[in-house]
């Protein structure tokens, strides 16, 4: 295999959220994160969730740079949204949308290239890379049936996954406009929609829309209101309520960089032993294990 010059991956920061983790995860079961390494002819591999969301759910889409056992090199990470390796999305007409993602806001991540049997792990909201942006400031892909693949020119392309975005039916429905209307609020009255937005999560918590309402949340607490302590609790609530929620892994780093190694550790385990979360385990355990983390 050639070696390629070291290239990092990179973070993209949004006001809402933090979309994605970064690093390295040994294979070690298949089962649990759902891959099946020997039967894989090539090393670049997507997943979702589910095929279907909602309009405004949050769409995590996991990339795994795989490097077989039988390899004699590493492999090169590439650059995620760099002009030669990206994520598309094609909707069904045929369609290839444009990345909203604004490339001013990417933030640079060293991410080690995976040696042999490792796998490079990073995971990004399709919602904010390939949604439309709207007046609740929370994008959203158009409701329909897309397409999403992962392309490396020249090297590999990923496995190609079909996924349906839809309208809020039935009971889905209340929920839905009462979402909208505290996302609608939120930029009128801060502390309030915090509130209510908690109150929403703790009302409605099997909702796909409970994970951004307390994302939203602890924007408002961190940012609009500048209120730390207040923001580190709801960011502590969306990580043990909702921990597989990419949104937790973001929450999660901002509590580790405040913690001791060893704190940081003990939370990690707490919330792998209850949950068995296969996407905080995969973007956090990496950075915590990395020698260039802050020490505190």
């Amino acid at each position: 295999m050639t070696k390629f010059s070291t290239l990092s991956f990179f973070l993209l920061s949004i006001v809402a959220c933090v979309v994605f983790g970064q690093g390295l995860a040994k294979i070690s079961d298949e089962d649990e994160i759902q891959l099946r390494i020997d039967a894989i002819q090539q090393s670049l591999r997507i997943s979702l969730d589910t095929t279907e969301y909602l309009i405004h759910q949050p769409i995590w889409l996991d990339i795994f740079l795989i490097n077989p056992e039988d390899e004699k090199e590493e492999i090169q990470a590439p650059t995620l949204y760099g002009d030669w390796f990206k994520v598309y999305v094609m909707s069904e007409s045929g369609d290839t949308l444009e990345d909203q993602s604004p490339q001013g806001m990417f933030i640079t991540t060293p991410m080690a290239s995976p040696t042999p049997g490792d796998t490079g792990y990073i995971f990004i909201n399709l919602q904010d890379s390939f949604g439309q942006p709207n007046k609740l400031g929370v994008p959203s892909l158009e409701p329909g049936s897309y397409e999403v693949i992962a392309v490396y020119p020249g090297k590999m392309s990923s496995n190609k996954l079909s996924f349906h975005v839809r309208s809020p039916m039935s009971k889905e429905v209340d929920a839905f406009e009462h979402f909208v209307e505290i996302a609608e609020w939120r930029l009128k009255d801060k502390r309030a929609s915090v509130v209510a937005f908690e109150a929403f999560v703790d009302n409605n918590p099997g909702i796909p829309y409970s994970p951004l309402a307390l994302e939203l949340a602890y924007q408002i607490c961190r940012y609009g209101v500048e209120d730390r302590g207040l923001a580190d609790q709801i960011g502590m609530k969306l990580m043990k309520t909702y921990p597989n929620s990419g949104y937790a892994v973001s929450r999660f780093m901002n509590v580790a960089h405040s913690l001791s190694k060893d704190s940081s550790e003990a939370l990690l385990d707490e919330l792998i032993a209850k949950h068995g979360t296969n996407r905080l385990r995969l973007a956090a355990r990496p950075i915590l294990r990395s020698d260039s983390r802050n020490q505190h």
